[in-house]
């Protein structure tokens, strides 16, 4: 199977007190061909205060982790700045995330969420260019709508949201509309498809098929350069029938295959598209 370069998952998230790594980052059985994990801090229940900490906390074990395992590369990744004043916003850089969401599903003093609606906020926009002017992606997966368009209207950078769908197969507030994926694409930026059951169908239960579905519909529309895998394990339990970690991948692999999808092309989605985007915008 590929290695794989997963843009968003919730294992620091899951780990808390950073005793169980072994459990979810290191163990073959369930991880043997990751490659690189974007690993998302979800703050939403966390108390503002206790925020800053966890997540410097976090940069130390990440540093930690990829000085002792040269197979695998950890990257940090902030899920919700509801937490974020000027006076801790730069502590928050300093722990150097790959990318930060502004808000998770409701509004916050800086945004909209995607399950409410509101705007960007004087003190997002703020937010938004401290953050890119120190190489900090905006993500925009849990966005409400007007807050993504205010944001596509105000980013310098290219636009990334690290777990989603299409809207068009699947109606759902945290699914993209074929405009924002085409809007993420023309600023040659990034769209990981998430395995969350209801992102992914209508039904009780979604399968594999369905996330090659939304796969093959941002491939045959739009394009395959900029579609990779963002998965959200430990932020779901919603998981497609047979999917459970990442081995359980093979199975996803085999059915692009059916599809036609070349090797290249479905390395490209597993790994190349991710690790290629960081590479290039490492210095914007």
């Amino acid at each position: 199977m590929n290695k794989i370069f997963d843009l968003h998952n919730d294992y620091l998230t899951e780990l808390k007190n950073f005793k169980h790594a072994d459990k979810y980052l290191h163990d073959k059985k369930v991880a043997q061909n990751l490659n690189t994990l974007v690993s998302a801090i979800w703050t939403s229940e966390i108390a503002p205060n206790k925020a800053v900490e966890f997540i410097e906390q976090s940069y130390n074990f990440v540093l930690e982790q990829n000085n002792n395992n040269s197979n695998q590369n950890l990257k940090l990744a902030i899920e919700d700045l509801h937490f974020v004043s000027k006076d801790n916003l730069y502590r928050v850089i300093n722990a150097s995330p790959a990318y930060c969401s502004l808000t998770w599903n409701n509004d916050n003093n800086l945004a909209g969420g995607a399950l409410e609606g509101g705007d960007l906020s004087p003190f997002g926009i703020d937010v938004i260019r401290e953050l890119e002017r120190s190489n900090i992606f905006v993500d925009t997966a849990h966005l409400s709508e007007a807050s993504f368009m205010s944001f596509s209207k105000l980013t310098e950078k290219p636009i990334l949201c690290s777990h989603t769908a299409c809207a068009s197969l699947t109606p759902n507030n945290r699914n993209l509309k074929d405009y924002q994926i085409r809007m993420i694409i023309e600023s040659n930026g990034l769209i990981g498809v998430a395995l969350v059951g209801k992102f992914l169908s209508q039904e009780k239960h979604a399968t594999v098929s369905d996330v090659a579905r939304h796969i093959d519909y941002l491939v045959s529309r739009f394009s395959v350069k900029n579609v990779c895998l963002g998965t959200d394990f430990y932020g779901t339990k919603d998981l497609p029938k047979g999917i459970k970690n990442y081995n359980n991948l093979a199975l996803l692999e085999d059915r692009l295959k059916l599809l036609g999808y070349t090797d290249d092309m479905i390395e490209d989605i597993f790994y190349k598209n991710a690790q290629q985007f960081f590479t290039k915008n490492s210095n914007l």
